[in-house]
This record gives C-alpha cells, sequence and structure tokens, in this order.
C-alpha cells in the first residue's frame, strides 16, 4: 500500500488508473473458493479501490481466467474496471451486459487464443462490432482478450491500395518454443481477405534461423517499413534482442534501411536517468500526418520479466 501511494505522490496526479495483476482463474473456473478470495483478498482490493479513488484515479483490476462469481464482489469494493474479458465459460458477452451493465466496465474480449490467429477478416470484425453493440453503451475499452501475440498479423495498405499482411510463422520443434521463426508477407485487395501468402520467406538471417519476430509496418512516403525484433543482433549488430528497421518498395521484398539500429533494451526518463531492461519488444506506433509520433512498446526490467509495464515514448520528427 505505502508502494502505490508513494507512486501517486510522486507522479503528482498523472496516474489516470491504478491496475494491480492478480489471477484468480483457470481457463475453466476460479483457482480457489470465493470464500478464500473473501478473506485474503477482499480488504486489500477495497483498500487499494479507495486510495485510486483518492488522487482521483480509476481502479481496474486485472485477472485471466473464469473469473465470473467474483465479479459481484470486485463490483461491491468499487472497481472501476475488470480486464481481460476472455472466451471462458461465465464471461459470454450477452451476460455480462445483462448482470452488470452499468456497474463496471469491461476491457478486453476479442479473442487471442483461437479468433484474431486463425479466424477470418470477417469473423473478427462481427465479434468486434457485437462486443461494441452489447457493452458500449455501458462503458467498454475495446481491446484484445490479451495482448496481440506475434501469430496476430500487422496489416497496411500500400500505394497500389493492395493490403499486405506481415506474419509471423513457427516451425516444428519442441514444446512450447517451436522450431525456426520466420516471417512472411500476405496480400489482399481488401483488409477483410482472403490474404494470399507469397511463397518466400522474408528478413532472413543466414546465420540462425531464429530470424526476427513481432513486426510492425506502416507505409511513409514511397516505402514501407518494418519494426522488428531481431533475435541475434544480426542486422542492428548492436546485440541480441534490439530492434531493427527494415523497409520495402513494394511490400514483398525487404531489406535492412540505410540505418538498420532502431532501438535496443534501454530508456531514458524524463529526468535523464537511464534505465537498461531485459526487453523493450512489440513496437507499435501512433501515426499522426502520415508520420510516427509516438513509439510504444511492452517492457521487462528483470529476467524473469516479473517488472513488466507499457511505455510510450514520444518521438521527434526530423
Amino acid at each position: 500500500m505505502e508502494y502505490y501511494k508513494r507512486c501517486f505522490e510522486a507522479a503528482k496526479g498523472k496516474i489516470d488508473i491504478l491496475r494491480p495483476h492478480d489471477d484468480y482463474g483457470t481457463q475453466i473456473s476460479l483457482l480457489f473458493s470465493i470464500d478464500m478470495w473473501k478473506e485474503f483478498f477482499e480488504e486489500n482490493t477495497r483498500k487499494l479501490v479507495n486510495l485510486a479513488h483518492s488522487y482521483g484515479a480509476f481502479y481496474q483490476q486485472h485477472s485471466c481466467g473464469a473469473i465470473g462469481p467474483l465479479i459481484p464482489y470486485l463490483i461491491d469494493c468499487g472497481v472501476d474496471a475488470l480486464e481481460p474479458i476472455q472466451k471462458v465459460k461465465g464471461l459470454e458477452v450477452e451476460y455480462l451486459a445483462k448482470e452488470y451493465g452499468g456497474k463496471i466496465v469491461f476491457h478486453g474480449g476479442i479473442d487471442t487464443q483461437r479468433l484474431l490467429p486463425f479466424g477470418k477478416p470477417e469473423e473478427v470484425k462481427e465479434e468486434t462490432k457485437k462486443f461494441i453493440s452489447l457493452l458500449g453503451k455501458d462503458g467498454y475499452i475495446l481491446m484484445a482478450s490479451q495482448a496481440f501475440e506475434g501469430d496476430v498479423p500487422t496489416v497496411e495498405q500500400g500505394k497500389d491500395g493492395r493490403y499486405y499482411a506481415i506474419y509471423k510463422a513457427v516451425g516444428d520443434g519442441p514444446f512450447p518454443k517451436g522450431g525456426s521463426v520466420i516471417c512472411g508477407v500476405a496480400i489482399s485487395d481488401s483488409p477483410l481477405g482472403p490474404f494470399v501468402k507469397e511463397d518466400k520467406p522474408i528478413m532472413i538471417n543466414p546465420e540462425n534461423n531464429w530470424s526476427v519476430e513481432d513486426p510492425y509496418i506502416w507505409y511513409q512516403d514511397d516505402r514501407f517499413y518494418a519494426l522488428v525484433k531481431d533475435f541475434q543482433g544480426y542486422f542492428t549488430k548492436r546485440g541480441k534482442n534490439t530492434v531493427a528497421l527494415f523497409e520495402s518498395k513494394n511490400g514483398i521484398d525487404w531489406e535492412p534501411a540505410e540505418i538498420p539500429f532502431a532501438f535496443e533494451p534501454k530508456i531514458c526518463w524524463e529526468d535523464g536517468k537511464i534505465q537498461n531492461l531485459t526487453a523493450l519488444e512489440r513496437p507499435q506506433l501512433l501515426i499522426e500526418n502520415g508520420k510516427p509520433t509516438v513509439l510504444y512498446c511492452a517492457a521487462a526490467a528483470t529476467e524473469n520479466r516479473e517488472d513488466s509495464f507499457n511505455v510510450a515514448i514520444p518521438l521527434e520528427i526530423k
């Protein structure tokens, strides 16, 4: 409690949401009984909610899993928002809207386990429309059920009007990592598909079959650009797990940019202090007036990634 209080004091009103991470459920049920939750978690949840509210912030509870039976108790504690909403029993969107609409804000719901990586574009569109329709009027934050993973393609429209998807592929190998990791291109005349795959991989490291992953692409001026995690540092020449910049005139043939090194796992904070990280990855960009203005990344400060967070880094346009 003291830790969060000091965070609020140091932020001087700049914290909008307090979001503790506690997982209370599995894919099929709670991890423990409601009585145990009330004994070990309810009091502190209420205290944290009151602390957030006292500093003018919202309280958003994170918990993966089938935690439907806990929702009334979270509401009673004053929780403002719950995330994620997964495709599990007790979190059906129709039920949530009927039982809890207007009582708590829901965050997430667009399935990352099956729909986003394997579904058709029109299926994603219909599911998204359903969540907005059922939950949007009472308070809803549109998002995937979890963070977008590397198996969700990144798509951009080219100058020719066609849509280019860059996707990650994993070869056969021991679970959970699998075999070689490569990226490919698929093209469609419509953002809804169907997408047709090109017959060759891209961004290949000839020295190691774990080349790049987590591509983010955009079209700027007369070409495509891509930020990718460079596993071995082969393209950046700045060490493992750095991020490389690629470019392509046609969206199919990709080469490292003239300066391929984009960034490394390190942040310079507003006060000038530099923090070395174990990960700064899964880049996304805010594009305004055709130019990148903010870089978003997932960050981890420790090897076990228990201390992880998201960052928004303003970019200077030159």
